[in-house]
């Protein structure tokens, strides 16, 4: 067999095998859940300013607030079209009571949960984290 056709031929595999992850990565949904740590970025500085968790975190069920408010309106409204009932005053489902629709709503997002949880091995399975909030919810509904 000639070397130029084994050349040709992996090149071929890699660049299939490139496009897949490329593809992958511009596709992926945002995520629910806890995001896995990153070792590479200690937080001895930070360890001594926010110790204590926020008792509000992560939104689950049974939670309720304006954060949970929040987090109805993006279901609603970001153009993922979750159904979240009848609850509230607009009867859209926004009505701050993080209760069985809107838990649904979240696992949706999550599915499928086994890839899901292969990316995020911290994640929670129908809870949305304090840093999921912040980086696409907080300040825009």
């Amino acid at each position: 067999m000639n070397k130029k056709y084994i050349i040709y031929g992996l090149s071929g595999v890699a660049l299939v095998v490139g496009g897949y992850f490329i593809y992958k990565r511009m596709n992926r949904k945002p995520y629910f859940g806890v995001e896995p740590s990153d070792s590479s970025s200690s937080s001895s500085s930070s360890s001594s300013s926010s110790s204590k968790p926020s008792k509000k975190f992560p939104l689950k069920k049974g939670s309720e607030g304006k954060e949970v408010i929040a987090l109805q309106k993006f279901l609603k409204d970001e153009g993922l079209g979750w159904l979240l009932g009848t609850f509230g005053k607009n009867k859209d489902g926004v009505d701050g009571k993080f209760g069985s629709m809107t838990e649904q709503a979240v696992k949706n997002q999550q599915s499928p949960y086994t890839n899901f949880k292969t990316m995020y091995p911290d994640s929670k399975y129908g809870e949305v984290s304090e840093k999921y909030y912040n980086m696409f919810i907080k300040g825009k509904y």
